[in-house]
């Protein structure tokens, strides 16, 4: 029984490897889609009730903020961001996404 078990394991284990994509194929995503993304999770957030009134106002500041700081990047650098702008926008990013589900979890799960 432990055979077909570990078997079966071993299969599904070699499927999901097979037909997952790999670190290499994975999507990448701009700033510009991320941000869209994230506007959109928030919206989804409040729509949901995962999100208060004020807290979806205080995302969407800070979205607000990430994009004006991209479009000032952009027009010091000939309209395109360049790659250590990128990065650091994609660092704010992530620090917003994390606080995003952070919230969304919270309001949910609070006790």
């Amino acid at each position: 029984m432990k055979s077909k078990t570990a078997a079966a394991v071993a299969g599904l284990l070699t499927i999901f490897l097979v037909c997952s994509p790999l670190a290499a194929d994975a999507k990448k995503w701009t700033v510009t889609q991320r941000l869209e993304k994230l506007s959109k999770e928030i919206d989804e957030g409040r729509t949901g009730n995962e999100l208060t009134t004020k807290q979806v106002e205080d995302l969407k500041k800070e979205v607000s903020d990430i994009k004006d700081r991209m479009e000032k990047m952009k027009s010091k650098n000939g309209g395109k961001l360049s790659i250590p702008d990128t990065n650091k926008v994609h660092k704010e990013l992530n620090d917003l996404s994390v606080k995003t589900l952070r919230l969304r979890l919270d309001n949910v799960y609070k006790p």
